[in-house]
């Protein structure tokens, strides 16, 4: 069997600066909030965003920088992060 295997250059590109957001900021138990994230100096199409936090069971990868999750039960404050 022969394999070959060409090798290539990725390049990468760190974001200038990220700012996350939710919509509403304040809200009932149970009702859904919308996660958002900003990022500059990012490659359009193909920049991942990962959120992660209360709600969110499996944090996955994804070229959307919004996420929509339901509030926990549980009155309080919850904190959500994202990756990108």
């Amino acid at each position: 069997n022969n394999f070959s295997f060409d090798a290539g250059f990725v390049t990468c590109v760190t974001p200038t600066s990220v700012v996350a957001s939710a919509t509403p900021t304040t809200l009932l138990a149970g009702a859904t909030v919308t996660l958002n994230a900003s990022a500059s100096n990012v490659t359009a199409g193909s920049t991942t965003y990962t959120w992660s936090g209360s709600g969110i069971s499996a944090p996955t990868a994804s070229t959307t920088s919004s996420r929509t999750v339901a509030a926990p039960a549980t009155p309080g404050v919850y904190t959500y992060t994202v990756v990108v």
